[in-house]
């Protein structure tokens, strides 16, 4: 504020000098030029950080678990520079509210272990960090989520953070020169006439995703819900037991990947509706996470931690399935 002050005064008193001058000098102009355009572009960057910060502070947080710190710097850089391409005050944000990296990004580059208190202790710790970082900022924030962690820890953390603030979720779309691509707005759902009612409605019809495989039992009081949207296919055998019904999901009509150009908030409603379904049968659920982090935070936003859903994951350094959490153990 004080250097714009200095310049306003600076432009005022080289105007009057100009114009009281006796002989006109072409060269004064090049002061006055220069400091008008300061002037225009400080005006110009307030206007912005005020019409972004007036009804919702964007932040944008991070979740990097297991990669070494050269990789969380590298994935740090971009996301900064993702959100400037999103039009995001992000100098000004960072001066105005006094944040550093290490309030918006959590890393730990450590594993986790197959024991199950692991898993949901570093899921609250991440969504205690979260709250930190809230509680710092007196106006609304809108945040947006980068994720680069397993899936069960991002689906835990997205049913920890579930309704609690609006947010943006950006995928990583490989080594091209902008890797990041919005996948999901809660903007966009705010101002739907049904607002975020809509994330609990039940899907009846299969739009985005399709049964691949189903193996029902005579009599069954169990069923594991196996999701396949990724290229690594999840390899039998599956943990199952005697009496269990096996789901396999993916992508309608092919194998593999989400295309990013997919609405991925419906197609984690149409996961979430199958889990759901099986829930409402009475059967005891359990699934096997094979989606994208991203896709596992917003499963996780629907589902929350009323679901009592055990979730598996596949460790492929010791080729085999563990339970890692039951989601009603998140509470």
């Amino acid at each position: 504020m004080l250097a714009f002050l200095t310049a306003l005064a600076t432009l005022s008193a080289l105007v009057v000098d100009g114009f009281i001058a006796v002989k006109f000098e072409p060269l004064k102009l090049i002061p006055i030029a220069l400091i008008s355009i300061y002037l225009v572009s400080h005006i110009y960057k307030t206007w912005v950080f005020s019409s972004q910060t007036f009804s919702a502070i964007p932040l944008p947080y991070f979740i990097c678990l297991g990669q070494n710190h050269e990789w969380y710097i590298s994935a740090v850089k971009q996301q900064e520079a993702h959100i400037h391409r999103e039009g995001v005050a992000w100098e000004g944000i960072q001066n105005n509210f006094k944040i550093h990296r290490q309030d918006w990004a959590f890393f730990d580059s450590s594993k986790l272990s197959d024991k199950s208190s692991d898993w949901i202790h570093k899921a609250r710790e991440i969504s205690n960090h979260f709250d930190h970082l809230s509680n710092r900022i007196e106006a609304q924030p809108l945040y947006h989520i980068f994720v680069a962690a397993p899936a069960p820890i991002a689906l835990a953390v997205g049913a920890l953070f579930a309704g609690r603030v609006p947010f943006t979720v950006h995928q990583h779309a490989g080594m091209v020169k902008n890797p990041y691509k919005r996948v999901h707005s809660s903007e966009e759902i705010a101002t739907a006439e049904d607002g975020y009612h809509i994330l609990n409605r039940k899907i009846t019809e299969l739009k985005y995703i399709e049964i691949k495989e189903k193996e029902d039992s005579d009599s069954y009081d169990k069923t594991i819900i196996v999701l396949d949207f990724t290229g690594h296919r999840l390899p039998k055998p599956y943990p199952i037991e005697d009496g269990t019904k096996v789901i396999r999901l993916g992508m309608k009509g092919e194998e593999g990947h989400i295309p990013l150009s997919n609405q991925w908030m419906l197609i984690a409603q149409e996961i979430s509706s199958v889990i759901s379904e099986e829930l409402n049968n009475e059967s005891s659920v359990s699934i096997l996470l094979g989606v994208p982090s991203t896709m596992a935070f917003l499963m996780g936003t629907i589902l929350r931690t009323s679901s009592r859903v055990d979730v598996f994951y596949f460790n492929r350094g010791l080729d085999k399935y563990h339970k890692v959490y039951n989601l009603s153990e998140l509470d």
